[in-house]
């Protein structure tokens, strides 16, 4: 392992070590099942706007080519009556 990554990983140790003394082992453990809450909480938002956001674009596109249907419909019940 570099050094650079033993360093990485020691600090990072050392810095769970802190938080779990300073603030109680169950205390870290509710925090990040908190954090775990929260950040699943936001990716269903996310997967939410972007599946509304699929269904608008649909939608749209589907009025563009109802549109265009009926301009087609219409210009040819106008050659049918000349």
């Amino acid at each position: 392992m570099s050094p650079f990554l033993q360093t990485c990983f020691f600090t990072h140790r050392n810095a769970v070590k802190f938080v779990k003394r300073g603030l109680g082992g169950k205390d870290v453990e509710a925090i990040l099942q908190r954090l775990d809450q929260l950040t699943q909480d936001d990716e269903a938002r996310t997967t939410a706007a972007q599946s509304l956001e699929a269904v608008n674009d649909l939608v749209q596109n589907m009025s563009v080519v109802l549109e265009i249907l009926h301009e087609t419909a219409s210009d040819m019940n106008k050659s049918k009556r000349q």
